[in-house]
């Protein structure tokens, strides 16, 4: 029953973000709003196992000439949709192309740890070394991933926004002011009555 109920929320969500990609597709203003749909339609299909459909829409995101400018200047979202790519590749057997994505993750935007565990990955599958990671590169550590530890958050957020519910770091219990010792939030008291520390003034306990 959970998994028939996010099936609904995600094709919910779809249908939402395919709206929108169909009001930006004839609109070079809205060139932002279509990478963005375009990105975050892929991430649905992944959430669903529909990697074929997925890669669909991040291969255009990466190869429409509008959204390759926009990218020039989204480093970060550059690298998500490549990662994103790269794994959709890898389930559908294609590990030459999920190379290339982390290959170029690694030459144009930095040696990240994600694109290095790809890499040695599909190497450890496929039983040979390739060269997505350049000798020059190969005795040095990998800059630490961000990515990895955020992507629950942003698909999730994706599907808030798609179903209409909101930016939740706009709701009032994100801006409340929290004790900085139990990072609780709530009323206003003399104390925190969980701490019992005298510094802390805010705490709904």
């Amino acid at each position: 029953e959970a998994i028939s109920k996010t099936t609904k929320r995600i094709t919910k969500a779809i249908r939402k973000f395919e709206e929108v990609l169909s009001i930006a597709e004839s609109n070079p203003d809205f060139s932002l709003a279509r990478l963005d749909a375009l990105e975050k339609l892929g991430v649905c299909y992944r959430i669903i196992n529909n990697p074929r459909k997925a890669l669909t829409y991040l291969s255009k995101a990466l190869e429409c000439p509008r959204c390759q400018k926009l990218l020039c200047n989204e480093k970060d979202k550059h690298k998500e949709l490549l990662y994103q790519s790269a794994s959709c590749k890898e389930e559908l057997g294609d590990y030459d192309g999920a190379l290339q994505d982390y290959k170029t993750v690694i030459d144009k935007i930095g040696p990240f740890s994600t694109a290095y565990e790809g890499v040695k990955r599909i190497e450890s599958k496929i039983g040979r070394k390739s060269s997505a990671i350049p000798s020059r590169l190969e005795r040095k550590l990998p800059l630490p991933s961000q990515e990895s530890i955020d992507r629950n958050k942003i698909i999730a957020e994706a599907i808030r926004y798609a179903l209409g519910v909101g930016n939740p770091n706009d709701s009032v219990a994100a801006k409340q002011k929290r004790c900085f010792h139990c990072k609780r939030g709530g009323i206003k008291l003399k104390q925190c009555a969980l701490c019992q520390n005298d510094d802390v003034v805010y705490c709904s306990k």
